[in-house]
Order: structure tokens, then C-alpha cells, then sequence
């Protein structure tokens, strides 16, 4: 009852995340939390939705109108003056927007944080002010209800940190992937609180790209390294 809806979103927000589809939607079944939780959830992609789609329709128009110019050579300069109008027009436009998403962002994610604090706090409740009348069973229960509460959070993360990677102009360079993913794990090692794993890091190949957002790729994949070979009696990481 309370860790198949949790496990419902935590999957809707995957295939979000890799498909890019803001029109799916969770599936309520609840009106407690989880169901607070669940129509939260149905709110940011339907807003973050439209919002996209409005960008999009944007561009299509800006294309559009980009397409008449090169056919309309004896206005070039008339139409050079008005494009230049409408392009600042619809920056700002843009800008605006943009503001205004990243501030709902913050502003769910605070109202996504609630339900599951409290989940979390209840369950812990539970064991510790009900430890004599559950059986082993119900507290590792217990302990995974807490644990997928604690994993949504970090979805619901990475679900607003992929709505804003849309707007991020990239920088290609040339880079050092070696340096990139031994600079990148030496931060997360310093702030992961369990047992220091093993590290092996191979020569990789140069690459050509953007660095803070394959920084980021890095940190993606190091944290989660990190995250689950913790639960290992000799943790071992390798990069190769």
C-alpha cells in the first residue's frame, strides 16, 4: 500500500528524465500524502509541459520568420531592423519566462519535500515508538519505505536540474577526461560520509565537449558509484 505508488512515481520520473515526455502522468490511488505527493508531482510536469511547448512554438515562429527574410531581398535592411526588434522582444520574453519557471521549480520542490518528510518521519515514528509490537519483517519494510522517500527526493532533483539543462548555452573544448573524472570524484569522496572505496581510474581518450555539463555527466555517475557501493564490505570503484 505505501511503497507500490512510491515506486510508480520514482519510475514515472525516470522515464521522464530519459524520455523527455513532460504528458505522463502518476497514477493516484490515495488521498494522504503519497496522494499529495502524487498530484504535486502531476502539477510540475504539466506546468514544466507547457512551458516547453511554448518555447518550442517560439523557435518555430522565430524560424519562420528567419525563412521569409532570405526570400525577400529588397527588404533586407527593413527586415534586418524588424527581426532585430522582435529578437530582443522575444529574448526578453524568454528571459521572463525563464525566470518564472525556475522560480515554480524552487517553489515545487519545497511542496514535493513536505509529503515526503513526512513520510519519512512517520515511518521512523513508527519504529520507534512501535519497536516492541512489529516483527523484523514490517521494520526492514519500514526501512524501505524511508529509503525510496529519500531516493524520490534526489529524483525530484534531478528532474528540475534536467528542466533547466535547456537553457544552458553549450561550450565545447577540448578536455581531459582523466583529469575531469579524477577532480570530480575527489569532491564527492570528500563529502560521502561512509567508508572511503577503493578507486581505480584508467587512462581515458580525450574528448571535445562542454565541462560543466559533462561535469556534471561525471558527477552523475561517480555519486551513484559512491552511493551504492557503500553498502559493500570492500567497496570498489573503477573507471575505465
Amino acid at each position: 500500500v505505501l511503497t507500490k505508488p512510491i515506486f510508480e512515481i520514482a519510475a514515472l520520473s525516470r522515464r521522464v528524465v530519459e524520455s523527455r515526455d513532460f504528458s505522463l502522468r502518476a497514477r493516484k490511488t490515495t488521498d494522504d500524502e503519497i496522494g499529495e505527493l502524487t498530484d504535486a508531482v502531476n502539477d510540475m510536469l504539466a506546468e514544466i509541459g507547457r512551458r516547453s511547448e511554448a518555447l518550442e512554438q517560439s523557435n518555430r515562429i522565430l524560424e519562420h520568420e528567419m525563412a521569409e527574410r532570405q526570400h525577400a531581398d529588397a527588404e533586407l535592411r527593413r527586415l534586418n531592423d524588424e527581426l532585430e526588434r522582435r529578437v530582443e522582444e522575444r529574448t526578453a520574453q524568454l528571459e521572463a519566462a525563464n525566470k518564472e519557471l525556475e522560480s515554480f521549480s524552487y517553489s515545487v520542490s519545497h511542496d514535493l519535500r513536505a509529503p515526503l518528510r513526512a513520510i519519512v518521519g512517520f515511518s521512523r515514528m513508527l519504529q520507534e515508538d512501535h519497536a516492541a509490537q512489529i516483527d523484523d519483517e514490517a521494520r526492514r519494510k519500514l526501512d524501505v519505505i524511508q529509503s525510496e522517500a529519500r531516493r524520490m527526493g534526489v529524483l525530484i532533483d534531478d528532474l528540475l536540474a534536467f528542466s533547466r539543462l535547456g537553457r544552458k548555452e553549450l561550450k565545447a573544448a577540448e578536455l581531459d577526461m582523466t583529469e575531469l573524472a579524477r577532480s570530480t570524484y575527489q569532491g564527492l569522496n570528500g563529502q560521502h560520509d561512509g567508508a572511503a572505496p577503493e578507486f581505480h581510474l584508467a587512462a581515458l581518450p580525450r574528448a571535445r565537449g562542454d565541462r560543466v555539463l559533462l561535469g556534471q555527466v561525471w558527477a552523475n555517475l561517480l555519486s551513484n558509484a559512491l552511493k551504492f557501493s557503500s553498502k559493500r564490505d570492500h567497496p570498489l570503484i573503477e573507471v575505465s
